[in-house]
């Protein structure tokens, strides 16, 4: 690198080749922040050498975009597929490939920011461009199928996401790692549903699980979400020593290829607490718990968000602490009413779906009120979970504006609390080595909510 540094100067076509093929080894061997390295250093020389409006920046562009989406660094993925979008609308037809391969990518996106109706806006338009293109039985089709089959599995609307992943595999055109995702997909489907056997006859199916449950060296983001499935697996079926073992190994998969702040490793962080507080080990699930929230936070998770903030809840209950766990637990819900207006606008089936998945929440905050005698905000949780069924009556369409508006209201007690956690959840600036300050405030706030539980 030195010696073509020396020959070439900093900016030159050799200099990036070289850069970019360093870039993709790294990719390939999981070292994802290696890859990010080498793929910013091309996108600079790309940039240099063929102007910022090229199409060889514009690939450059996607391609770094693509990591950063790998990383959870959403914003700047974000900025950087926009910029290879603005490019090729200028320079293609609007239904090349290309531009399909970026507004997929801006999809899934959308998918993970929860930000449901772009998504399936996105996915419908891309899907319309490659069928066109290659037909409805082409091995990219059947990729782009599975982006909308898992935004519908996300929120819930199971039957049309098993159609759509049960069609994808009996086209069988895919290369294995892609059957082992679709595969992972529809097991997920089968796990959220409860039909663990489909669900067991899915996992043994994907390669990755047989040849890496024991060997923990294959390290890529799609090995390491199958993992984390497969444990969630485990998990509901009674096996916690195998689903601890199984996530304790992901755990040290992340931080060799990815980062302690990414994602993936929050899922499962949250899963090891579940099975913590199952067994006791409360101090040891909250610093899990602590260290997962944070990771939702700094990468605008709100699913992650909300699934921790539930944990809380749990281990506050566990610790007969139920004035911390209604607090959390009202935190949670709120999130869930905003995810509830985004998939609203899907339609009123797609919401019902989603209701589905998230009643048990509304009816376990209501019951803990209760159990307070504080029956006026138990009263409130199930009325705005029923908020939806209010508007059909009166023959609302649930893409109504002011539709499941309300959110859960915190009582003079929990005030200090809320303020406390929107302070530490409004820090835009958070870096990953942050993590003793977000210990410090959340441990505030716990320590403010056990003062006053005394004197409630």
């Amino acid at each position: 690198m030195n010696e073509c540094k020396r020959l070439y100067g900093e900016y030159h076509y050799d200099i990036l080749a070289l850069y970019s093929e360093l870039g993709e080894q790294y990719r390939f061997i999981s070292e994802y922040k290696k890859a990010v390295y080498y793929k910013e250093l091309a996108l600079n020389n790309s940039e240099h050498l063929y102007g910022d409006n090229h199409a060889y920046t514009a690939f450059k562009l996607q391609s770094l975009a693509d990591m950063y989406v790998i990383s959870a660094d959403y914003e700047k993925a974000d900025l950087f597929y926009r910029r290879a979008l603005k490019i090729r609308e200028k320079l293609l037809s609007p239904n090349d490939p290309l531009i399909a391969d970026t507004l997929r990518s801006i999809g899934i996106l959308y998918t993970i920011t929860s930000q449901y109706s772009k998504a399936e806006d996105t996915f419908r338009r891309v899907n319309s461009i490659i069928t066109d293109l290659l037909g409805p039985d082409h091995r990219l089709t059947t990729i782009c199928m599975n982006d909308l089959a898992l935004l519908y599995l996300s929120i819930g609307n199971y039957i049309d996401a098993e159609i759509m992943l049960q069609k994808i595999l009996k086209t069988n055109n895919q290369w294995q790692q892609e059957k082992d995702i679709f595969r992972n997909n529809l097991a997920l489907l089968y796990v959220k549903n409860k039909k663990y056997v489909e669900a067991e006859k899915e996992f043994k199916k994907i390669n990755t699980i047989m040849k890496t449950s024991n060997n923990m060296q294959n390290n890529d983001i799609n090995t390491i979400k199958i993992r984390n499935n497969y444990s969630e697996y485990l998990i509901q079926t009674g096996h916690l020593l195998a689903a601890e073992a199984l996530l304790n190994n992901n755990i040290k998969a992340i931080n060799s290829s990815l980062k302690n702040s990414h994602p993936e490793f929050a899922v499962g962080l949250i899963k090891l607490a579940r099975i913590l507080i199952v067994n006791g080990q409360l101090d040891k699930a909250s610093r899990y718990l602590n260290r997962a929230l944070f990771i939702a936070i700094i990468s605008k998770s709100q699913s992650i968000e909300k699934d921790a903030l539930l944990a809380y809840s749990m281990l506050a209950e566990k610790s007969n602490n139920v004035h911390a766990s209604i607090f959390f637990a009202k935190i949670a819900i709120n999130i869930n009413q905003s995810m509830r207006k985004e998939v609203s606008v899907l339609g009123k089936d797609k919401l019902w779906n989603f209701d589905k998945t998230i009643e048990e929440h509304y009816t376990r905050l209501a019951n803990l009120l209760i159990g307070q005698g504080r029956l006026a905000e138990s009263q409130q949780i199930l009325a705005i979970f029923k908020e939806e069924e209010l508007f059909e009556f009166i023959r609302r369409d649930a893409r109504s504006s002011g539709v499941l508006s309300t959110q859960a209201s915190f009582i003079s007690m929990e005030l200090p609390w809320e303020t406390e956690y929107l302070k530490f959840k409004n820090v835009r600036k958070y870096k990953s080595g942050d993590m003793f300050e977000v210990d410090n405030i959340l441990n505030k706030i716990i320590s403010e909510i056990n003062k006053e539980s005394f004197v409630f």
